[in-house]
């Protein structure tokens, strides 16, 4: 099948421990069925097929593995 790419960027994490941040996909609200594990970057680009709505959320983690409530949608 064709695929697409798309860009998406948040606004950092300002804790001193940051590690990274993690981009979760999926095709219905509230289900995440893809992670991405980004690193320390504030925007990323994903290839993903044609012909599906995509639903993105956000995650920060620190140095000890925490990880940060999720984004909006």
């Amino acid at each position: 099948g064709s695929t697409g790419t798309v860009t998406i960027r948040w606004n950092a994490n300002t804790e001193p421990d940051l590690q990274g941040y993690r981009v979760y996909v999926g095709t219905r609200s509230g289900a995440r069925t893809q992670s991405f594990d980004v690193g320390n970057v504030t925007s990323t680009r994903l290839t993903l097929p044609l012909g599906s709505t995509y639903f993105f959320v956000v995650t920060a983690y620190d140095r000890s593995g925490n990880e940060s409530s999720p984004s909006g949608e």
